[in-house]
C-alpha cells in the first residue's frame, strides 16, 4: 500500500478492502472526504479503466511550452517507446 500526502491523499492498494480500511483509519485522525478516483495529481492526468491505468503529462507539457514561449520548438526523440503498454503481470524490467 502507498499513501502520499500533498494537500490531498492518494491511496492505492492491492484490494478494495485494503483501500477502504486505510480510508476509514485516516478518517479517524483527519477531517477528509473521498472525492473518488484520481484524475489529476502533480501535473499528471490519470484515467483509470477496468484493466489499465493511463497516465499523461500532455496538458502540463503544453502549458510549460506556452509559459516559456517554446511551442514552436523542434521535437526530440524520447527515451521510452511510444505506445508502450506495461502490465502488472509483465516480468520485464
Amino acid at each position: 500500500m502507498v499513501v502520499v500526502c500533498v494537500n490531498d491523499w492518494v491511496i492505492t492498494g492491492s484490494t478494495e478492502e485494503l483501500i477502504l480500511s486505510c480510508k476509514n483509519d485516516l478518517k479517524k485522525s483527519f477531517d477528509m472526504i473521498d472525492i473518488g478516483l484520481l484524475q489529476f495529481c502533480l501535473g499528471l492526468e490519470v484515467w483509470q479503466m477496468q484493466d489499465r491505468i493511463f497516465v499523461s503529462q500532455l496538458n502540463y507539457t503544453k502549458n510549460l511550452l506556452e509559459k516559456f514561449k517554446m511551442t514552436e520548438c523542434q521535437l526530440m526523440s524520447i527515451p521510452i517507446e511510444p505506445g508502450l503498454h506495461k502490465s502488472r503481470h509483465d516480468s520485464s524490467p
